[in-house]
């Protein structure tokens, strides 16, 4: 599925403002439907942004930076668009519900919002947290409805999940059962394939 042509968007500068037109829509849909789920939405803004080219090559497939505390600076999705077959299409839509919204911008920005929190715990970010969040927010994304009409897309979602369970025996393959970087490296492979 990730190689076939029709799930990729084309190599190309137009291919690549399509792919963010995408993501942009994607963030668009959430937020139009989170007023249902979430009794309060975040007051930060969240835009869809691609890495800078002088980035790419140490840069992940997309991630999230979180807004300044005032506001001037909203939340920014970021995505890595130096080959855009490294981001088919089918996988989009989980990687922005995890990065943007419900996502990580959510999480951010419901953390800096907090009263009388400590100023540096409304800032530092906590990995098990985030994460956790945005496995979250995944799931949730599905529930709401944003895979509806989108078997592809949700197809993408439960191959995320795989790849996480299949790093979670790898995980316990080599620290208990002493496998070997090949043992491990094959089940990998012939779980997520």
């Amino acid at each position: 599925l990730s190689a076939r042509p029709d799930n990729l968007y084309p190599n190309t500068d137009e291919g690549r403002e399509a792919l963010l037109q995408s993501l942009r829509d994607q963030v668009a849909d959430v937020l139009a439907v989170a007023p249902q789920w979430f009794g309060r939405l975040p007051d930060y803004k969240v835009e869809v942004r691609r890495i800078p080219e002088h980035e790419q090559n140490s840069s992940p497939g997309g991630y999230y930076t979180g807004p300044s505390l005032d506001g001037s600076r909203p939340g920014i999705y970021w995505i890595n668009l130096k080959d855009t077959g490294d981001n088919p299409i089918h996988s989009l839509k989980t990687l922005t519900y995890h990065e943007a919204v419900p996502g990580h911008h959510f999480q951010t920005a419901y953390q800096r919002s907090i009263k009388g929190m400590p100023l540096i715990r409304t800032m530092l970010g906590y990995s098990e947290y985030a994460e956790g969040w945005g496995l979250y927010a995944e799931k949730l994304a599905a529930e709401m409805g944003m895979y509806k009409d989108d078997p592809a897309g949700d197809l993408g979602r439960l191959q995320a999940e795989l790849f996480r369970a299949a790093r979670l025996v790898v995980d316990t393959g080599i620290h208990h059962k002493r496998w070997s970087r090949e043992q491990a490296i094959d089940y990998m492979a012939g779980v997520t394939g």
